[in-house]
């Protein structure tokens, strides 16, 4: 295989799929980047005092909590 012939194989093959994957990953990442400013814009109108965030996170805190009691209960009682 010639040097021409091997760079029109890649131009032809590989190039276009090369660039199709590279787009496809900034598509990912830009779509994931815009759910997180979503996200951060539901928390911030939905949450916007502090005490309502520590209510979130204590009572996330607590089902975790009762989770791990139950968890470890049943464990121990096999």
């Amino acid at each position: 295989m010639t040097f021409p012939e091997a760079l029109e194989f890649f131009a032809r093959y590989v190039w276009p799929f090369l660039l199709a994957w590279n787009v496809y990953l900034f598509r990912q990442v830009y779509q994931c980047k815009r759910d997180m400013y979503e996200y951060k814009l539901y928390v911030a109108t939905n949450f916007t005092s502090k005490r309502d965030l520590e209510k979130m996170f204590s009572d996330f805190e607590a089902r975790i909590d009762k989770r791990l009691d139950q968890f470890s209960q049943t464990i121990s009682t096999r």
